[in-house]
């Protein structure tokens, strides 16, 4: 388990008897800045936190690393490892802070050196934040512990009535070695049959299975995924992703079925998944895949149109997406609906064996 010492203050792992009063900590920190949250935002393990941060050792899903003086907590960092086989070398610290009595006194370096060791001990490539352009004691210490700006994301958060940017910054932690992907073809096929016509709807449990099947169709159809075939999830787990998506108003989804009724096929998804946090919630997440049988034929921005049109009556004042750097036709896609790059990930995943960037995207709808 993590542990340093100096005079007085000792950082370490959290553990779950930690959980309460890290909450606790957490809640009072985002109170002394404008940066982190606000009384809105309760870690999503707050319930339960103990439970919460037993699971996150247990799987590795996540790591909360504290600074204790005496036995009180006076500063904490939270990250967050990628959720597939692919990106479970990138962390990502989504949270850190000291309080305000504690800071200048070196406890954000020790832990953010802490963090690296658990990193490095779980051959992890790369550590990422974000952090306010306006906040110039966290940049410098960002750049201290060895990030750089890797780009700029507009209207980022929303602080009282000023929209506020981003940096996007990171520490590779393992050199490039794999060779590198170049630009993959995925122009639609010169010859297919018919699809005949087309309908879009929003997807149901009774709809499991054939998300089950496009989804495989997609990953193999292509080297660009960061989510492998293998990892597709059962059919009774896509059920229940997708009757707690359905009762989420702040998630939309729409897919494309060809066929009869009770016959049909998928042939293409689209979604968008507003942020739950207060001052980033004006944000969401968007994505639109297509296989690649069904690609050129207009669906795509059938799908986008909906997106956006769904994005805007929610009062989305900007959205966000992500593109391997190597997946040219989706890129141009993302372009041609009006996503600008915002910040580009060097050698960010590994894909059979050789690197790939990833390019974050993002449109201001207002």
């Amino acid at each position: 388990m993590i542990e340093a010492r100096s005079d007085a203050v000792r950082i370490r792992e959290a553990l779950p008897a930690d959980g309460p009063a890290l909450v606790d900590v957490i809640m009072a920190i985002n109170e002394e800045t404008e940066f982190l949250g606000t009384s809105e935002d309760r870690p999503l393990w707050a319930e339960h936190p103990a439970q919460g941060l037993r699971e996150m050792r247990e799987r590795g899903t996540g790591v909360y690393i504290i600074a204790l003086d005496s036995r009180e907590i006076v500063g904490f960092l939270g990250a967050f490892p990628g959720g597939f086989e692919r990106t479970r070398g990138i962390v990502y610290v989504a949270h850190v802070g000291v309080r305000e009595a504690r800071r200048g006194r070196g406890i954000g370096p020790r832990l953010f050196e802490a963090l690296e060791v658990w990193a490095r001990a779980r051959q992890a490539r790369r550590l990422e934040l974000r952090v306010d352009v306006a906040n110039p004691p966290a940049l410098a210490l960002y750049r201290r512990c060895g990030y750089e700006i890797e780009g700029r994301v507009p209207d980022a958060a929303r602080i009282g009535d000023a929209w506020r940017d981003h940096y996007w910054m990171s520490r590779p932690l393992a050199a490039e070695l794999e060779s590198r992907w170049e630009p993959v073809d995925l122009r639609p096929p010169t010859e297919r049959e018919p699809l005949g016509p087309v309908s879009i709807r929003a997807i149901g449990v009774g709809d499991a299975t054939r998300l089950r099947t496009w989804e495989h169709a997609l990953l193999a159809g292509a080297p660009v995924f960061a989510k492998q075939a293998r990892e597709v999830a059962s059919v009774a787990q896509i059920q229940k992703e997708i009757a707690d998506s359905t009762q989420n108003p702040r998630h939309f989804v729409r897919c494309a079925f060809v066929g009869e009724p009770g016959r049909e096929r998928m042939v293409a998804h689209a979604g968008a998944w507003l942020d739950p946090w207060s001052r980033s919630r004006h944000d969401g997440f968007a994505s639109v895949n297509v296989l690649r049988e069904a690609s050129g034929t207009g669906i795509g921005r059938r799908l986008w149109s909906k997106i956006e049109a769904w994005a805007r009556q929610h009062g989305a004042r900007r959205l966000t997406g992500a593109v391997q750097a190597h997946n040219s036709r989706g890129l141009s896609f993302a372009e041609a609906a009006g996503f600008q790059r915002e910040a580009v990930a060097r050698n960010y995943i590994v894909i059979e064996g050789r690197g790939a960037d990833r390019v974050r995207l993002g449109k201001v709808l207002a």
